[in-house]
């Protein structure tokens, strides 16, 4: 289903290339990397083009071509199965939107097993739809028909953990999107609005003495009084309205997180 998905979705090569390229600097830099669920290649193809000897599997048939005839090494394969056979062969093993498509179980065996394929030292780096994102969890997840669950990043350090790898990093990819419905910009509270306190010192001069006269008669001082009263209103508005410019913020970065979460685990 993988090639008629990108193909519906519209994904573009660059696009997919530029999203799985920033998780090349988890990995031993010029090392035998093992792309898992490899699609149409643009992992492998950052991958080789920064110096690693990369190669790939996917079950997909079409996008095994496709990548192969880009010059990729990818193979058609069942994931369990090719890394069992794999036994401490790679110094890293990329795994990227895969492991959302397998139950619990196959998902601990998938850990599991590529585990067993990574060298001492290996690296393997898991990465996946994040279920604290509001748009990944109410419809963007559900559009793909093969994703079977989400998994948080507890979920994928417990999996890590189980298979014998040590977690050295797990995080919120920082690139990937948030899909927030307003502008945080938008939300922003400025006070910095400036009043006229004094008359203008480069006014004509007779406009200045009768400003003068007026500020020393007793209808300026109750035009003061009734001034400072209301300004004293304004402040406390302007403090509810920051505070609740704070809290939407606050709601805005619970409810719209990062739409990918990662793990990168090693083999000790």
């Amino acid at each position: 289903m993988t090639s008629e998905w990108y193909k519906f979705r519209g994904f573009s090569h660059d696009q997919v290339r530029a999203a799985r390229a920033i998780y090349l600097g988890h990995f031993p830099q010029g090392g035998r990397i093992l792309d898992v669920g490899a699609g149409r290649g643009e992992f492998l193809t950052a991958a080789r083009d920064s110096g690693f000897q990369a190669e790939g599997l996917d079950s997909d048939h079409k996008v095994v071509a496709e990548a192969n005839k880009s010059g990729l090494r990818v193979v058609q394969a069942d994931a369990h199965d090719f890394l069992l056979t794999h036994t401490r062969e790679f110094d890293g093993i990329f795994c990227a939107h895969v492991i959302e498509h397998f139950a619990p179980d196959d998902a601990k065996r998938l850990i599991n097993s590529a585990a067993g394929a990574l060298n001492v030292r290996g690296v393997l780096c898991v990465v996946t739809p994040n279920p604290g994102s509001l748009p990944t969890v109410t419809h963007e997840f559900w559009r793909d028909p093969s994703h079977v669950r989400l998994y948080d990043l507890e979920a994928l350090e417990f999996l890590c953990h189980s298979a014998g790898l040590e977690v050295i990093e797990s995080d919120k990819n920082p690139h990937a999107e948030m899909g927030l419905p307003v502008d945080p910009q938008d939300l922003s509270f400025d006070k910095s609005v400036p009043r006229l306190e004094t008359p203008d010192p480069e006014q004509p001069r007779v406009a200045g003495m009768i400003a003068t006269q007026f500020q020393r008669s007793r209808m300026a001082r109750e035009l003061n009084a009734v001034i400072h009263q209301q300004r004293m209103h304004i402040e406390r508005l302007e403090t509810h309205v920051e505070l609740l410019s704070n809290s939407l913020h606050r709601l805005l970065n619970v409810l719209y997180e990062r739409s990918e979460i990662y793990v990168v685990a090693r083999r000790p």
